[in-house]
């Protein structure tokens, strides 16, 4: 259900990056939860909330998800993006 929510003007968005030419890594926010893929070539996460989450669901329907809060500590040099993804309890 998330997937249907995405920019209103992807090729403009995907025209800015273009531009500048440097654009290696694509952080997302207020997703709920871990993703991680590509898109149009380049690398793509998001995380899951602090607070709730989205369940993994392929479905017309949207829940709760019941993982645990999680965060992301980030390694970017010359070389590369690294991301570490790290659930904490509540």
């Amino acid at each position: 259900m998330l997937d249907e929510v995405r920019l209103a003007d992807a090729d403009s968005f995907h025209e800015v990056l273009s531009r500048h030419g440097n654009v290696r890594h694509i952080f997302a926010g207020h997703v709920h939860r871990l993703i991680a893929g590509s898109w149009r070539g380049i690398p793509v996460s998001t995380l899951r909330s602090t607070n709730h989450q989205t369940a993994l669901d392929f479905s017309q329907s949207w829940s709760l998800g019941h993982e645990p809060p999680a965060y992301a500590v980030i390694f970017i040099d010359a070389d590369g993006v690294i991301v570490h993804f790290h659930d904490f309890p509540v």
